[in-house]
């Protein structure tokens, strides 16, 4: 997923990532 989310889920974002 390289899709920039919301910044409560940016961390989430680099787990999944």
């Amino acid at each position: 997923m390289k899709t920039p989310s919301l910044v409560g889920y940016f961390c989430l974002d680099l787990l999944l990532y």
